[in-house]
């Protein structure tokens, strides 16, 4: 399962590599189970919209800084970064060409948004 992820991940990074958007960091040593591929854009509401259209499930990512559960304010990097966020669907039963539908959604939808 994870390896099915990780293959997805490898798409998404070559796919959106020179973007624009900003991609999940992978640090050297580290190895992400890619439970989630979040990106950032400029405008999420223009982009999710955007792949909702082509039927694409991409969304806001399930879970919010900890500082919300918290009742703490004052982590104004982790507001926005929650606010300019989408998870891109990640499954890994993805068919090749949903993988490449998703991709080319994602693009498209980018040009939208202006990145």
């Amino acid at each position: 399962m994870i390896a099915g992820r990780k293959k997805i991940a490898g798409e998404y990074f070559k796919a959106l590599k020179g973007t624009g958007v900003g991609l999940p960091v992978v640090r050297p040593g580290t190895a992400p189970s890619f439970y989630r591929f979040v990106i950032k854009v400029k405008d999420p509401v223009t982009v999710m919209a955007s792949m909702k259209k082509k039927g694409i499930d991409a969304a806001r990512p399930l879970f919010r800084p900890l500082h919300y559960y918290l009742g703490l304010t004052g982590y104004p990097v982790a507001d926005r970064l929650q606010r300019e966020s989408v998870s891109l669907p990640i499954y890994p039963s993805l068919t090749r060409g949903e993988m490449n539908r998703i991709k080319e959604g994602i693009k498209k939808s980018l040009k939208m948004e202006g990145s």
